[in-house]
């Protein structure tokens, strides 16, 4: 059943777009829900020594399915919205994710809200995205500073990667030392980073090339 709905959300998503017009930010919120609901059942099933080890990995592998079914549901829609209009419901629907879960929040929705963020920002201009990190930051922060969840962390410095090459392309496209130039104002915008932080951003940007 958990399956089905999904291929009619990812079949809605793709083929019935208009029907969400106005409820962006409630799609987000139940992708999210059904993104933590997966993980948690994917967690539980793990734990259960009572279960034998061939049941284990078939449920296993049908919840991480779900997981990546949630994943491939959410870039799609996300691609299909406006950059500015997508990063300003993708906001307001993690921040309600955050503080309505019941039990402390699974770090792979918010993993996945800062993947989203980033694809936003790889479509904007440089001066754009100075007007949208800002607003970002403490979300940015809180994720780097996460000390359970490697993958939170990464999803954390790659927006940031995002964020530094529309900076470069845009705004400082004509400075000898655009790289230089846009993380320093990179730093700025989030409020200040890391020396490990920026050199992880910096390495990721050379990778680009």
């Amino acid at each position: 059943m958990h399956d089905a709905a999904l291929r009619l959300l990812r079949d809605l998503v793709e083929n019935q777009f208009p029907c969400f017009v106005g409820a962006e930010a409630n799609l987000f919120e139940l992708l999210f829900t059904l993104r933590e609901r997966s993980t948690r059942n994917v967690r539980r099933l793990l734990l259960d020594s009572s279960r034998s080890a061939q049941i284990l990995t078939t449920f296993s592998c049908a919840h991480r399915q779900s997981i990546a079914a949630t994943e491939v549901i959410s870039s799609s829609f996300a691609a299909r919205l406006e950059p500015v209009y997508g990063l300003g419901v993708l906001k307001p629907a993690l921040a309600t994710y955050l503080s309505a879960s019941s039990e402390t929040p699974t770090p792979g929705s918010f993993t996945l809200a800062l993947r989203l963020f980033g694809n936003f920002l790889e479509r904007l201009p440089g001066e754009v995205v100075e007007d949208v990190v800002p607003q970002w930051a403490d979300l940015i922060r809180r994720a780097l500073e996460d000390a359970d969840s490697g993958d939170l962390r990464r999803a954390a410095i790659m927006s940031l990667v995002s964020a530094q090459s529309a900076l470069a392309s845009s705004a400082i496209a004509d400075d000898d030392d655009a790289d230089g130039v846009s993380a320093q104002r990179l730093d700025e915008l989030v409020g200040g980073l890391r020396p490990d932080q920026r050199n992880l951003v910096a390495y990721y940007i050379a990778r680009r090339r």
